[in-house]
């Protein structure tokens, strides 16, 4: 039984698929010398002893890498545990630290690690109990004056499809990094924090996700399935509650830096001269006419102007672009179009700042998508947003039934992840969603 966002989103797409038929391609060789590529890495380190995933059965997650740390973590049912780093060192890995008994709390724990070396790959397990969790692996962030293609994925939305093969097709490139934008557990009816971390329990045993978590650093934000559907501060019963349960486990199962906002969430990450990712929480602050705290506006267009960055990724777990043609006003609370004045604030920041390299990421709208934020004429026709996933929840009509224009370049109406790979030199940002069977749904160059 659809619920009212399924119906919503499909009776709009079925009542304006008609209105797009040109065709627009922004793919293509630019003719551009590229910037280096990442140097090659050694064949992926085995570890210390035999996985046990009964003893550590979410696996494990990197998070936040930066250019000297990361963070990392794991669940288990061990009291006490190791953790084993080994770093990349020409065609092999060699031991970096050895870490003993470090104590498990509630069922796991997160270690930060400070003093690494920049822009280079890291092995890691934890052991216990004369066994190993799987092993994980990252990489640190570019240093300041890093300048090379960086290479990212993305993916939003795991509420079917499982075990998520499309996840386990992009973790396999071993990544820079990875984003996760919104609905990565459907814990829609828990009330407790043990209800909360049953649903993450579920979710994180699965391959997808348990291959994408250990692949590389994830940055991860959420939208609102990670409480509870739709939840709202003035209408969901217990909502105080909730939130904190289900913030408490979301931090858990998927480890980030502190930022700001009542979540904790909104943040900005690094990666050398290359590129600045801004991972926006646009759903604990919504209240009104406010899609975002002025807080968070504020953080958002100062760290836009001070970006020295080529590339400034905005991780938005909704849509920013113009669906008027596509949605009309359908469900238009639950994306940047239904906030008009703050929308405006951003993209006129962009435009009369003169900040280039502008890229939003966004999921929650279940199908692929590279667009223009703005129809022909609009202030940002110039501007483009990739939606990424999803993995898993059912595929929206929209990417079924309409066809492309102008400011719609690309549907994909599969399920998905997307990689990216970031050129400094060339100035562009390449796409490739990926789908189950690991092969490329759609390729798009981006001129930024």
């Amino acid at each position: 039984m659809p619920s009212r966002r399924e119906f919503l989103i499909g009776a709009a797409a079925l009542s304006a698929a008609c209105k797009t038929k040109s065709t627009s391609d922004d793919s293509g060789d630019t003719g551009a010398v590229g910037a280096p590529t990442r140097p090659a890495e050694p064949d992926p380190w085995d570890g210390l002893y035999s996985v046990d995933e009964v003893l550590f059965p979410a696996g494990v997650a990197a998070g936040d890498a930066t250019d000297d740390g990361v963070i990392l973590s794991t669940r288990t049912s061990a009291d006490a545990v190791g953790l084993a780093l080994y770093r990349a060192d020409g065609d092999g890995w060699v031991e970096d630290q050895l870490l003993d008994a470090l104590p498990v709390e509630d069922g796991g724990l997160q270690v930060t690690l400070d003093g690494l070396e920049a822009d280079t790959a890291y092995s890691y397990a934890f052991t216990a109990e004369g066994a190993q969790s799987r092993v994980g692996r990252f990489r640190t962030a570019l240093g300041t004056e890093g300048w090379r293609v960086v290479t990212f994925g993305a993916t939003s939305c795991l509420g079917g499809n499982e075990p998520w093969p499309n996840m386990s097709a992009v973790a396999a490139e071993r990544l820079d990094f990875a984003l996760l934008l919104g609905d990565t557990v459907y814990a829609d009816g828990a009330d407790n924090l043990e209800q909360y971390r049953a649903f993450w329990t579920d979710v994180t045993a699965l391959a997808g996700l348990r291959d994408f978590n250990a692949s590389t650093s994830i940055i991860a934000t959420w939208d609102d399935h990670e409480v509870e559907n739709g939840w709202t501060w003035a209408e969901t019963p217990n909502i105080d509650e909730k939130f904190e349960a289900g913030l408490q486990a979301f931090t858990e199962h998927l480890p980030r830096r502190q930022g700001g906002g009542v979540a904790g969430i909104w943040r900005a990450l690094s990666w050398g001269a290359v590129l600045d990712v801004f991972v926006l929480d646009c759903r604990s602050e919504r209240a009104g006419e406010q899609y975002i705290s002025p807080e968070q506006l504020d953080f958002l267009l100062d760290a836009l102007s001070d970006s020295p960055a080529r590339f400034k990724i905005i991780a938005t777990p909704v849509p920013f672009s113009d669906y008027q043609s596509l949605l009309g006003t359908a469900l238009v609370e639950d994306r940047w179009q239904g906030y008009p004045e703050q929308r405006a604030a951003v993209l006129d920041h962009i435009i009369e700042a003169g900040i280039t390299g502008v890229l939003f990421v966004a999921g929650d709208f279940h199908m692929g998508q590279v667009c223009r934020v703005d129809p022909p004429g609009g202030a940002g026709e110039g501007i483009y947003e990739v939606l990424a996933g999803p993995a898993g929840s059912f595929i929206n009509p929209v990417a079924l039934l309409a066809e492309t224009s102008e400011q719609w370049v690309s549907f994909v109406d599969q399920w998905n992840s997307v990689i990216f790979e970031a050129d400094p030199d060339a100035g562009v940002i390449k796409t490739r969603f990926i789908g189950d069977d690991g092969e490329v749904l759609s390729e798009i160059a981006l001129n930024l």
